[in-house]
């Protein structure tokens, strides 16, 4: 797959790379807030009572509600399985602080969602205990889960041509050859939860700038990524494209798809992504159409009993449009299709801490308490703008400015992931 042209740019000239290289766009400008209380953060521990403050406000202040019940409802259905991201691998300190993720479970919970249907994630359980997660399990009763330890879904994967190493299988069986290029995708994703909350740190990391939203929803949701460590160019492409897998990609359960194609109904709106219209044209192997319901037989049979274990691919033509469309389906009976829609209902930056230099270590030494939580629903704009904080910080240190690559956001946006244009801010200081 091309990838787009790099672009880099030195940030110590300003930010003005927003403006530069953001395409003409009929949407709106993101809409970010910014809350900020001065005792946040004491020695580098966070308070909990002030971050819950923080969180609640700017979660009433993003959604526009008066309460925390009617925040959550505009943002996803009541009481589906709903998934934490964080990122855990620098530790309490300087990762995604426990106190944050806290107060957002909390808020879930008041607000009517049962424990049992949260899920606190990120790429191994090893990283969340260390980090101090592993005590939310008896705390609330809620799931700690690592990437790893849930495994991987074989048939939603990136491709590419690099080579790599997937992890062993549970039984050290080696992998096949041909995984080699593939990143597979978590089930935790494509299995357990449905929604997302990804809550990740200001700390900056030297392939994506910062472990921000894209990175920590992209290459911590899959297996094989080692391999793109020594080529930025393959990573930059990697970082959106294994994003949108994880984010825009829905399933209908295969118990659940069975019983809807035993009861069919003309609408078949119980069994494709998009609803049908008379304009529409079914192919499954043949190039002349098929009537809907034979198509879609004809593919799910093909899918469960296809020796080699391949999805089968149900296009679908808009002759009036002049487009197409395609509903996969899977050996194991599922339907997977992509929506516009992402699964991710909000994006926060933990800017209770952070850290310009040293990556994924935890150096306090080049790390400054901003007493901040970020919100958006839009992850790039999160990210630019933690991205000029970094370069903020670094620069009032007297640290060396770094030659940046914007690639793997603008890749992004031009998927749709979210925007480049400069956001609309709201920063609000409590006190």
């Amino acid at each position: 797959m091309a990838c787009c042209t790099r672009v880099v740019c030195i940030l110590a000239i300003g930010f003005q790379v927003w403006l530069a290289v953001a395409a003409p766009s009929s949407k709106p400008a993101p809409e970010v807030v910014i809350v900020e209380h001065p005792e946040a953060t004491h020695a580098f521990a966070a308070d909990e009572a002030v971050v819950a403050r923080l969180f609640r406000h700017g979660l009433l202040t993003l959604t526009r509600q008066t309460n925390e019940s009617a925040a959550w409802r505009s943002l996803l259905p009541i009481n589906v399985p709903v998934g934490i991201k964080v990122v855990s691998t620098p530790g309490a300190l300087v990762g995604t602080r426990p106190a944050t993720v806290a107060a957002a479970v909390q808020s879930l919970m008041e607000s009517g969602w049962a424990a049992t249907n949260i899920v606190i994630w990120d790429q191994r359980l090893e990283d969340l205990r260390k980090a101090g997660y592993g005590d939310f399990m008896r705390r609330f009763g809620v799931e700690v889960a690592g990437a790893q330890e849930a495994g991987f879904d074989t048939h939603i994967r990136y491709e590419s041509p690099l080579l790599g190493r997937p992890m062993a299988s549970a039984d050290g069986t080696a992998q096949p050859a041909a995984t080699l290029r593939n990143s597979p995708v978590t089930k935790l994703v494509t299995q357990r939860v449905s929604r997302h909350i990804n809550i990740t740190p200001m700390i900056n990391h030297p392939a994506s700038v910062v472990h921000g939203c894209l990175q920590s929803l992209s290459l911590e949701a899959a297996d094989n990524i080692t391999r793109f460590d020594g080529s930025p160019v393959h990573q930059e492409d990697a970082i959106p494209q294994l994003y949108r897998l994880a984010t825009r990609t829905r399933f209908i359960p295969a118990d659940v798809f069975r019983t809807q194609l035993a009861h069919a109904r003309p609408d078949l709106a119980s069994l494709l992504a998009k609803p049908v219209t008379t304009n529409d044209f079914f192919f499954f192997r043949d190039a002349a159409p098929l009537p809907a319901i034979e198509a879609i037989r004809r593919a799910h049979a093909a899918a469960i009993n296809a020796p080699n274990a391949e999805p089968q691919d149900l296009i679908v033509f808009d002759s009036a449009k002049k487009n197409s469309w395609k509903q996969t389906f899977l050996p194991d009976g599922r339907a997977m299709f992509e929506t516009s829609e992402s699964s991710v209902c909000l994006n926060v930056t933990d800017g209770l801490v952070a850290q310009f230099l040293g990556s994924g270590k935890p150096l306090l030494t080049y790390a400054v308490m901003l007493n901040q939580l970020r919100f958006s629903a839009d992850p790039v704009a999160l990210d630019l703008l933690a991205i000029q904080e970094l370069e903020r910080l670094r620069g009032a240190a007297r640290e060396p400015t770094g030659r940046v690559s914007l690639a793997p956001y603008q890749n992004a946006a031009k998927l749709g992931l979210g925007s480049m244009l400069p956001p609309k801010i709201r920063h609000e200081k409590l006190r």
